[in-house]
């Protein structure tokens, strides 16, 4: 009988560990993808305001 809970107490904590893996792996994805959104955005604002500063040069 020792074997038996021994075997069902592993496997729960496997499927517990797996599950948890799985929600780290998501959010860590989730906040990869923010991360690259974000960055994405200050670039091209800073794209946006090297443009005005060019146009200031060439206008001024």
């Amino acid at each position: 009988m020792a074997y038996e809970d021994r075997h069902k107490w592993l496997m729960v904590e496997s499927n517990t560990l797996r599950k948890y893996e799985g929600k780290g792996f998501k959010r860590g994805l989730e906040k990869g993808l923010k991360e690259k959104e974000e960055a994405l955005k200050k670039a091209q604002e800073e794209a946006q305001q090297e443009k005005i500063a060019i146009a200031n040069l060439s206008f001024g």
